[in-house]
């Protein structure tokens, strides 16, 4: 990921004499985007106590990276807490994980989520997905990050990713909202993000 970002920033002018992002730079994110980035990990883990997890484990990590631009910190952040919702849901993620278990649904803990997105998007149906579908949903739908990326992160073939995604497209109400996935361009047409997880 680190190269990625680099070469986008160098692509957007962005290199150079930027600035690295401080360690409290990311607490600072972190404490203003809390409400956001803990739903964005509450939907890739479908558990308070793991989205919690998830997030503390994230920001280690941000603050440990040390050559992050700091007009980079915010897809940093989003990519990390998307490697450790995946370590927690999928502990040993390897090339041997070829059954998709079944995501123990939404625990209803200490959490309180809208029933729907800004897009319309049925919350609870995408947090009752199985952990892969829900996971591949949420990463190449939701954060709009490229089937041939996701398959690198969960160590899954992109055949695998895209079917999950279909499958998950199908099972969610997301379909409903005529927003489709694209295997060639990236996830869907035009980036979400911004619209499901504003403040």
């Amino acid at each position: 990921m680190n190269i990625r970002l680099q070469r986008r920033a160098r692509r957007n002018g962005l290199a150079g004499g930027t600035d690295y992002a401080t360690a409290e730079q990311f607490e600072s994110l972190f404490e203003s985007k809390w409400e956001a980035l803990l739903r964005l990990a509450l939907l890739l883990t479908a558990s308070s106590e793991k989205a919690e997890q998830t997030l503390s484990l994230a920001l280690r990590d941000c603050k440990l990276a040390g050559s992050v631009s700091a007009d980079w910190i915010v897809p940093w952040a989003r990519r990390a807490i998307v490697r450790s919702a995946i370590q927690l849901v999928f502990p040993s993620v390897s090339a041997s994980a070829t059954q998709t278990p079944n995501g123990d649904c939404y625990d209803g803990n200490s959490l309180a989520i809208p029933a729907s997105t800004a897009l319309g998007v049925d919350v609870p149906s995408i947090v009752k997905l199985p952990d892969f579908e829900r996971l591949v949903f949420v990463i190449t739908v939701l954060e709009h990050i490229s089937i041939q990326d996701c398959a690198l992160l969960v160590a899954r073939s992109r055949k695998e990713v895209w079917d999950a995604q279909k499958h998950a497209m199908r099972l969610s109400t997301f379909a409903e909202h005529g927003l489709h996935a694209s295997v060639k361009d990236g996830p869907t047409e035009g980036d979400m993000r911004g619209k499901l997880f504003e403040n």
